[in-house]
């Protein structure tokens, strides 16, 4: 999965948030095309398996974990999850948007 770049982000390991669909499942192809690993993190499981055997299938690595990320608990859950798996976290695209009540 190399790009004529080459591969920028060889031997990191990057947590992605709203990954199961749209931009984030977009942005996890593209990190992972320039030589990252990926965590998946999004509320909808057969979302992020999804994603993530397209990934895998295509000789990158990723994993996922399961969130409803508008608790702060959960996002400290993610971070340790991602943390676990590969060792460290060098970089997070957080791109879940999560409903806010003014007023």
């Amino acid at each position: 999965m190399t790009t004529i770049a080459g591969q920028m982000l060889a031997n990191k390991v990057v947590m992605i948030t709203g990954a199961g669909r749209g931009i984030g499942a977009e942005a996890a192809r593209l990190f992972v095309q320039q030589g990252a690993s990926v965590m998946l993190v999004a509320r909808t499981e057969s979302e992020l398996r999804k994603v993530r055997n397209e990934i895998v299938t295509s000789g990158g690595d990723a994993a996922y974990f399961t969130a409803e990320l508008s608790d702060a608990g959960n996002v400290e859950e993610a971070v340790k999850a991602t943390v676990e798996r590969y060792g460290r976290l060098d970089a997070a695209f957080n791109n879940a948007g999560i409903g806010v009540t003014y007023g």
